[in-house]
């Protein structure tokens, strides 16, 4: 097997992945091999009553892309507000896939502002488990 480790280095991406498979599905390899080759990750934690999303920003002229992670969630409804406002404004409902764009306004055209974001999980249209960490981004316009 790692006599074609060159030939499989060389190889495009699927035939990598096809040869990992029938590596890991031999006979020969053992659960100690494939964890010393990172073949098996740790568990993950993806129960949605204790898992929260996760949520990171980019600022880009004219809108704020926010990425991130729903582990054990259908889906997630993100959140925003002006830094100081007490109101959460629903602005993405039932957001199955990343990235999304917030592309409201700036409150005073000119002026920049700092809002603050939050995801809640969503399993079959219900909001669930913890929400994301509150986030902050500074917003030019």
């Amino acid at each position: 097997m790692t006599a074609d480790l060159p030939l499989i280095l060389a190889s495009p991406l699927p035939l990598i992945r096809a040869a990992i498979t029938r590596a890991r599905t031999s006979a020969a390899c053992t659960p100690a091999i494939q964890t010393s080759l990172e073949w098996i990750g740790a568990p993950q934690n993806n129960d949605p009553e204790t898992s929260r999303p996760t949520i990171e920003f980019t600022p880009q002229p004219g809108r704020v892309k926010i990425e991130g992670r729903k582990p054990g969630f259908d889906a997630v409804n993100i959140y925003s507000r002006k830094k100081g406002d007490v109101q959460w404004k629903l602005i993405a409902v039932r957001k199955r896939k990343f990235p999304y764009y917030d592309e409201s306004p700036l409150a005073v055209a000119g002026t920049p502002e700092v809002r603050e974001y939050v995801a809640h999980g969503v399993v079959d249209d219900e909001e669930v488990g913890e929400p994301s960490e509150i986030k902050e981004v500074v917003f030019a316009g």
